[in-house]
């Protein structure tokens, strides 16, 4: 879809914005920035699994090098539709690590909602940041549940976006291309789709030159809140709707 003229790809596992990643980088004729708002970092080496169900054996690094790049060796210059067979063989957190690998991306900024947790994999070109809090929480240590629905809570404001960007060493105003992509699963609350202050996330949406969506609807079902897909789906929309409705 399209909304006052900017791109908008809705995907249900979020493993399928690879096609849309790939025909933005052929659009803008290099490689782009990725902004990634997400619950989870889905910086899992890509095609493990596969390898797992092909070799029926857990890899080790060096087994899974190798599988990687005889897989992506006959991906690296393909065109954009052949894609989709690779997209059948990732797992729906293996997108990132295969679209840096293929040239797609240059570098990953992920800020995730999620409390820290271990397990999170290393991916080459990919950047994370957790913020501990809402902004004016007074608890120390944070870890409570009232601070994980203040967390939740405050995900949108600009006091909370705008220093994860910054710590990410990403600008609003870039001078390089980048996608904006929103996994629906990061919305544990229903406050936290209202902020008080959205600059900083409406001038994301305004920069971005595709913005992707997943609804990842099994993930959902973990909020804190009763709301589903659908339900923050169209306030996500409302919020491009709004920002993009302010310049258009």
């Amino acid at each position: 879809m399209h909304i006052h003229g900017k791109l908008i790809r809705i995907v249900e596992s979020h493993e399928e914005v690879l096609l849309d990643w790939a025909e933005a980088r052929r659009a803008a004729g290099r490689a782009l920035t990725l902004v990634t708002l997400d619950r989870h970092t889905d910086t899992a080496p890509a095609l493990r699994v596969d390898f797992v169900d092909n070799e029926d054996e857990e890899p080790d690094d060096a087994q899974l090098a190798r599988w990687q790049k005889r897989v992506l060796m006959r991906f690296r210059d393909a065109e954009v539709e052949d894609l989709d067979e690779l997209v059948k063989r990732l797992e729906n957190d293996e997108h990132i690590d295969a679209a840096l690998r293929l040239g797609i991306l240059d570098r990953a900024l992920i800020v995730s909602s999620q409390e820290g947790r271990t397990g999170d994999a290393t991916t080459p070109g990919a950047k994370l940041v957790r913020p501990e809090c809402a902004p004016d929480c007074a608890d120390a240590p944070h870890g409570s549940a009232a601070c994980a629905r203040r967390r939740f809570d405050a995900q949108l404001e600009s006091a909370t976006l705008g220093p994860a960007l910054t710590h990410l060493g990403f600008e609003t105003t870039p001078s390089a291309p980048y996608v904006l992509d929103i996994d629906l699963d990061t919305f544990a609350t229903r406050r936290g789709l209202a902020p008080d202050d959205a600059a900083v996330f409406h001038e994301l949406i305004r920069g971005a030159c595709l913005i992707t969506i997943a609804r990842e609807p099994e993930y959902v079902s973990e909020s804190l809140d009763d709301h589903d897909a659908d339900e923050i789906e169209a306030a996500v929309l409302a919020h491009i709707t709004q920002a993009l409705g302010a310049v258009s």
